[in-house]
């Protein structure tokens, strides 16, 4: 949390200070590293805490994308089962395509 004392601007800028410093041809090899000591250095946390930090949310983010595959599986399996009208309405709804004609009816209303 930013505090008088504590700012999030140096965390935000991270990647454009990282990269005065690293060289192209390293870019790759040294950025996470990199990125990984500055946090620190801006937190003042220890490095094995972000980094135990890194992997309990690396695994959060794992599962939770583990679980949205199989609900848009799940879903398309649900699509196929569609008749032809239904799954065009359907499509119609997920894309919001009304919804964006209505969109640009107003904008271009607001212009004449």
């Amino acid at each position: 949390m930013e505090t008088k004392d504590f700012s999030l601007e140096e965390i935000w800028n991270i990647s454009q200070t990282i990269a005065e410093h690293t060289s192209v041809s390293s870019q790759n090899n040294n950025f996470l590293e990199d990125q990984n000591k500055l946090l620190c250095k801006i937190t003042g946390l220890e490095m094995q805490s972000c980094l135990d930090n890194f992997f309990v949310f690396k695994t959060e983010i794992i599962t939770r994308g583990e679980e949205e595959i199989i609900f848009w599986e799940n879903k398309i399996s649900e699509i196929k089962t569609f008749s032809k009208e239904k799954a065009i309405k359907e499509l119609i709804l997920s894309l919001k395509l009304n919804e964006k004609i209505n969109v640009i009816r107003r904008y271009i209303d607001s212009l004449r």
